[in-house]
């Protein structure tokens, strides 16, 4: 993966608090940079049941450094609207980041 393809959102992450996002990432969440940096990866998923399966897929991640199966989870844009999103999460060269590549599949 790499940051800085402006094709597909990418987002590094400490697995809780976002660290970067790239170009892609602003247009897909209809954002900029400076509102999401720092904020909790999570606030990106809208639905609480979909928010926990994060939780545990990045706990898995961390603790065992083995990566999962993408998944599906519905995205909450900075101006409301929803979308589903397919997550792919994967280790870096820095044990403690984390760098997740989010690519749109659907509106609601």
């Amino acid at each position: 993966m790499n940051i800085h393809d402006e094709r597909d959102a990418y987002v590094i992450h400490d697995g809780s608090i976002i660290l970067d996002v790239n170009a892609a990432f602003c247009r897909l969440f209809r954002c900029e940079r400076d509102q999401v940096v720092d904020r909790s990866l999570f606030d990106l998923i809208a639905d609480e049941d979909l928010k926990h399966l994060g939780r545990l897929r990045m706990g898995i991640l961390t603790r065992t450094g083995r990566n999962l199966p993408d998944v599906l989870y519905s995205f909450l844009r900075f101006d409301g609207a929803i979308f589903w999103g397919e997550g792919h999460t994967t280790g870096t060269d820095r044990k403690t980041v984390y760098e997740s590549r989010i690519k749109l599949l659907n509106e609601v």
